[in-house]
């Protein structure tokens, strides 16, 4: 080995300087081309890392794609699912409906004031609301329903409310008329059951019925109730509360059954009730309000209660046909103009003991400045 090591020295160094620049030459010219060779080889070593990458970007999309589809077709079959799942539902509900409805039909039959709900839309509200003929029912909580007006505003003359609605085997009382039931409606007959509470706004507003019976049970009338309504006698056996212009502008109204444990009678309550000829005004009633009988031209006769703190502005204004007025002697807050247009009416003034003592209406409104 030390041999042929010395042998190399000595042939370099009898190399001549022309050799010697050649064999350099030679030498710079290989690790030229090495440097190319290994700057080609990293060119391609990143092309192939780009297209590796290129690959798996592609596999990768691939596979989201195979996934969304996957997905979607997962989602479509739980759709499908979920639909036929409702449809198996609301068949059974129907089938048990029709169930329920057979047999029990005979025994709504025997009654007469048995519904069975079915049909129903759901409102702006949110609420389901049972169809009937010429209303809908609102369920108001678990023992309780209430009518409502109808959704397809069809005309049905004759209205019979039943007692009880029964929806899945469980029986709900009717308990209220609601706010514009049957309002600006064509209806010329309804029968009431016997547990309705209350009549709420507007119920029979402009109606055409001329009778109506309402029961013991009723506490509550609301404001515009009857109003421009065709009655032409009501009775309020336990009526509490009487709203304001319930039966104002009844123009056929001729007599009127007031509640002994009737309170208050609201402002224009039966204004402009121009052919109602008497009405008795019970004993603990305390306050009659604004234009409460005004314009009741027929009225000829009225006897004010010793109860009775106040007579609003205008109470019985217009009330021409007043023969006799008997007022408690004690009551003075008397709204202005309460008794306009009664001047020719002969006042009975009540003491406390009972007396009484007569004057004309001229001079007593004018005393009092009314």
């Amino acid at each position: 080995m030390k041999k042929r090591i010395i042998l190399s020295v000595i042939a370099l160094a009898l190399l001549t300087p022309s050799a010697w620049g050649q064999t350099e030459k030679v030498v710079r010219q290989s690790q030229t081309e090495t440097k190319a060779d290994a700057h080609k080889q990293a060119l391609i070593e990143k092309q192939r890392q780009r297209e590796a990458a290129e690959r798996a970007r592609r596999e990768k999309e691939e596979a989201e794609r195979k996934a969304a589809e996957e997905w979607k077709k997962q989602q479509q079959e739980e759709i499908d699912q979920q639909y036929q799942q409702e449809l198996e539902a609301k068949k059974k509900e129907e089938e048990h409906r029709q169930f329920v409805k057979d047999s029990l039909e005979k025994a709504a039959k025997m009654s007469g004031d048995l519904v069975e709900l079915k049909d129903y839309t759901v409102d702006s509200q949110g609420r389901k609301r049972y169809h009937c003929k010429g209303f809908t029912i609102l369920l108001i909580s678990e023992i309780s329903a209430e009518v409502m007006p109808s959704l397809d505003n069809k005309i049905d003359p004759v209205v019979v409310i039943p007692t009880k609605v029964r929806l899945d085997g469980r029986e709900y009382t009717v308990t209220k008329i609601g706010v514009r039931a049957f309002h600006w409606k064509h209806v010329t007959s309804v029968t009431v059951p016997p547990t309705i509470n209350e009549i709420k706004s507007e119920a029979f507003t402009y109606c055409n019925i001329t009778s109506i019976a309402l029961t013991d049970k009723l506490r509550t009338i609301g404001d515009n109730a009857f109003e421009h309504c065709s009655l032409t006698s009501v009775s309020l056996p336990n009526v509490t509360t009487l709203g304001s212009e319930a039966f104002s502008g009844c123009g056929s109204l001729e007599s009127v059954v007031l509640s002994p444990r009737l309170k208050t009678i609201g402002k224009d309550t039966f204004r402009d009730c121009g052919k109602l000829k008497s009405i008795e005004l019970p004993q603990g009633l305390r306050s009659i309000g604004s234009w409460a009988f005004g314009g009741c031209s027929s009225l000829t006769s009225l006897v004010i209660p010793s109860s009775v703190q106040s007579i609003g502005w205008g109470a019985f204004s217009g009330c021409r046909g007043l023969k006799t007025i008997t007022i408690p002697a004690a009551l003075t807050n008397i709204g202005e103009r309460a008794f306009e247009n009664s001047n020719s009416a002969e006042v009975i003034l009540v003491g406390s003991d009972g007396s009484s003592r007569k004057t004309d209406g001229r001079t007593y409104f004018n005393n009092n400045k009314k």
